[in-house]
């Protein structure tokens, strides 16, 4: 099983991923994750004077999630600012599970 961090980081690094449960050889189940409307601590902000890019300040990052239309947004909680996904992608800004940043 996957904790609720893993799907979410999925669901947001893969959005059309499909993970399959296998038992026996056999595909048991098929689960396609999905992307709540938060996500805390998997990707770094875009604003360079934020305080979660203060190395001294040790604040998590933590952002909304806001679907529009084809494209997912993602908000700062503490500075605002707000960038598409694309963007994110392009900007190689995710933390991932087990890495510093």
């Amino acid at each position: 099983e996957f904790t609720a961090e893993q799907w979410e980081t999925m669901a947001l690094l893969a959005p059309e991923i499909t993970i399959s449960y296998i038992l026996g050889g056999e595909v048991i189940k098929k689960i396609r994750p999905h992307l709540g409307n938060h996500i805390r601590g998997r990707v770094k902000c875009g604003n360079d004077i934020c305080v979660t890019n203060v190395r001294t300040e040790h604040v998590t990052p933590s952002h909304k999630i806001e679907p529009l239309g084809q494209e997912i947004v993602l908000h700062c909680d503490y500075c605002e600012q707000s960038d598409p996904l694309d963007i994110i992608y392009n900007e190689e800004r995710f933390i991932y599970i087990g890495k510093e940043s």
